[in-house]
């Protein structure tokens, strides 16, 4: 009877296995038509292997510390030139589709019998038997490619709008607009015709990837030479669509150690030369949908294979009952475990990003180090710009992690807090307002950005999951796990960049304005020598004047002119020296093409306005109450807004204390500042709250 039972199900696994094969080999001979990796591919294929090796052998292991006699270990090597894959969203149902039921085919076939003593003894057996202990797998190019479909939404969507009243009102969601239609925001396409459907391409080419595992050491270590990953739009015309590198990593280390003791944390190590990160809202929205049609269609399918496991695991909950508290027990053990140890070391990092139409951020970053990214992360070199124009720049910033203790150390029984306060330590900070830069405009375009990608990301769901199963996050209403920020800074600057021709002219007038007083004053003197060189009571007798160690008449006028001549000369030597010795200012890059990128202005009238500050100590603390503290705290200060009732949509405040060893406000390159102190110190209250608009529709493109 079992064994009918197991013929019947091996038959069924050939059955599907084949079905799965030519239904992939049918359906993807349209999609192989293009070789994109210089590999030649078999336009029937899922998948394409050019060459594999293996070896399979004992080999003396350096291994200092084995408990068995022999040092041999069976070493298992498997070596691959080009592994080419493609498939789209039907082959990936089709794979995890059938992938479940192997999964449901196995559970079944699993014995539920045995004692807890025989499983005992069988998981000691287990950690005695021998068998492939180093694991070793290089590969010199791997590329997978999925072609998908992003669909162009166009339609009306709930629009709704939190509001804050403050401590009356409270937080109130307005759905409906003030003529009494409901809130909606109207998403069109800017595809021309019919089209609503637009194809993509993403892929992720390794090149020279070696693995190693080795179960004596419990190590692995995986070294990637480079790995890209690429978004290409395909249209349907075969016109050249948009290309963009997402993500371009070279030299990658990742190494995986743990000891096996209970009181031991599991280490990770990830190193990297160069990264490149590039994110775009076309990009974020095509993997976003092809990541929720995924888990929609898993979500669809995980009740099926429930109702068809259900019956084995009731079977197998009885037998199984004292081995699942035995596993329990091994969990509340683990749990005790300290956590895992993450250290990054990567020599550079560069990050861009089109936050919204016609605003470009870049941040770029020399080095990143730490030993555990949960306890902090030292950054060198970070330069922060908008549009080409740096807004921020700092030779070194320590971003640190504090936990808040809720009791006494020695108390084992009090729980630790998730609040956190983080450090910010940085050596030199330099904050930039570049010149015309329209910040303003730079704000409303990314608020725009951000609930455009809310309203496509909803209309999506909406559309994909028409059953209702799939619900956006809830955001969380508890409190905050931060608990104060601190700044701590050895020098800081901030200022209002120049304009780079009003800099350049104002200095070189006042340079020009006392060379030509030097020249005056010169020509001036040697016009009373040869005055002075005459005497008025014997004309005929001449007196000479010495200049330079050289004697001339006063009549002598074309001597007196190479004289006139030279003073002139240098004069202009002495401005030339003089503008050669000033040091031109940085810039913030806002100039760089143009008529002003070719007026550089030194650095003392690089700023209009600047302000500087020594040892500067800033604590951001949480303000007790939260918005509606806040709202109060506004009405106490604005009788009109008491008054009115204003509703708030976005509040930001903290508790401010602010202590710095010396500051500076200075105005251009002006001898006294505006304001000057050795030691300032300040504590309050700071909040920023933005009014609703009374805006009700908004519609999208």
């Amino acid at each position: 009877m079992f064994a009918n039972n197991i013929a019947s199900k091996g038959i069924q696994i050939h059955t599907e296995l084949g079905e799965l094969l030519v239904h992939m080999e049918e359906e993807y001979r349209q999609f192989l038509k293009e070789n994109r990796f210089g590999v030649d591919t078999y336009s029937g294929s899922l998948m394409h292997i050019a060459r594999v090796s293996l070896d399979w052998g004992y080999r003396e292991s350096d291994v200092q510390d084995m408990i068995e006699t022999s040092r041999h270990a069976l070493v298992l090597s498997i070596d691959t030139s080009d592994i080419e894959v493609k498939f789209d969203f039907k082959q990936l149902e089709s794979l995890v589709l059938n992938l479940m039921l192997f999964r449901t085919l196995f559970k079944s076939l699993q014995p539920s019998g045995g004692s807890v003593k025989e499983k005992n003894l069988k998981h000691r057996g287990d950690k005695k038997s021998k068998g492939v202990k180093i694991l070793k797998i290089s590969l010199q190019k791997f590329s997978i490619s999925y072609c998908g479909d992003a669909n162009i939404v166009n339609m009306a969507i709930d629009d709704p709008k939190h509001v804050n009243y403050g401590s009356q009102g409270g937080r109130v969601i307005v759905s409906v607009s003030a003529d009494g239609t409901p809130r909606r925001a109207s998403i069109t396409s800017v595809l021309p015709g019919s089209n609503r459907n637009l194809r993509f391409s993403t892929s992720l080419v390794i090149s020279h990837l070696s693995m190693c595992m080795d179960k004596e050491r419990k190590t692995t270590e995986v070294e990637l030479e480079r790995v890209k990953t690429i978004y290409e739009e395909l249209p349907e015309d075969h016109s050249s669509g948009v290309r963009l590198t997402l993500l371009d990593m070279q030299n990658a280390k990742i190494v995986r150690r743990s000891s096996g003791h209970t009181e031991a944390a599991v280490c990770f190590l990830f190193s990297a030369t160069d990264i490149n990160l590039r994110w775009e809202p076309d990009a974020h929205l095509a993997l976003y949908e092809t990541f929720i049609r995924f888990k929609h269609f898993l979500h669809h399918n995980k009740f099926q294979n429930s109702e068809k496991l259900f019956n084995t695991e009731v079977a197998n909950s009885k037998a199984n009952e004292h081995g699942n508290m035995t596993a329990g027990s091994i969990k509340t053990q683990k749990s005790n475990r300290k956590g895992s140890i993450f250290a990054i070391d990567v020599d550079m990092l560069r990050v861009s990003a089109e936050l919204a139409d016609g605003v470009e951020a870049n941040m770029h970053v020399q080095s990143i180090f730490t030993e555990n990214a949960k306890i902090g992360v030292l950054s060198e070199g970070l330069s922060l710009s908008f549009n080409g124009s740096r807004v921020l720049k700092s030779t070194r910033i320590q971003i640190s992690c504090i936990p808040i203790s809720n009791g006494s150390l020695l108390d084992t029984n009090v729980e630790p807090s998730p609040k956190r306060d983080w450090v910010v330590q940085g050596l030199d900070v330099h904050i930039c307002m570049p010149y015309r830069l329209p910040l303003r405009a730079i704000e409303d375009a990314v608020e725009d950005m951000l609930r455009a990608l809310k309203l496509v990301s909803s209309a999506k769901r909406s559309l994909l999951c028409t059953d209702g199963k799939e619900k956006s996050k809830k955001v969380n209403s508890g409190a905050s796990k931060v608990g104060s920020v601190k700044f701590v800074l050895r020098k800081l600057t901030a200022d209002i960049e120049e304009e780079p021709i009003q800099g350049w002219l104002d200095e070189h007038y006042h340079l020009m304005k006392n060379k030509v007083c030097e020249l005056g004053v010169r020509l001036k003197f040697l016009d009373e020598a040869i005055s002075g060189s005459v005497d008025p009571n014997n004309r005929s007798s001449e007196r000479k004047i010495l200049y330079d160690g050289v004697e001339v008449g006063m009549h002598d006028t074309a001597a007196i002119q190479r004289f006139q001549e030279e003073i002139h000369k240098q004069t202009f030597r002495s401005y030339y020296v003089a503008c050669q010795n000033m040091v031109p200012a940085e810039g913030s890059g806002a100039c760089s093409e143009g008529f002003q990128a070719g007026f550089k202005p030194s650095s003392r009238r690089a700023s209009l306005l600047s302000l500087s500050a020594s040892e500067l100590d800033v604590t951001l603390t949480r303000i007790d109450g939260g918005e509606v503290e806040m709202v109060e705290f506004i009405k106490g200060l604005d009788p009109v807004c008491q008054e009115q009732n204003i509703p708030f949509s976005r509040l930001y405040g903290s508790d401010v204390s602010v202590l710095a060893g010396s500051l500076v406000v200075q105005l251009r390159d002006y001898t006294s500042p505006l304001f000057s102190s050795l030691s300032a110190k300040c504590q309050g209250r700071v909040v920023l709250a933005q009014q609703v608009s009374s805006v009700a529709f908004f519609p999208l493109c």
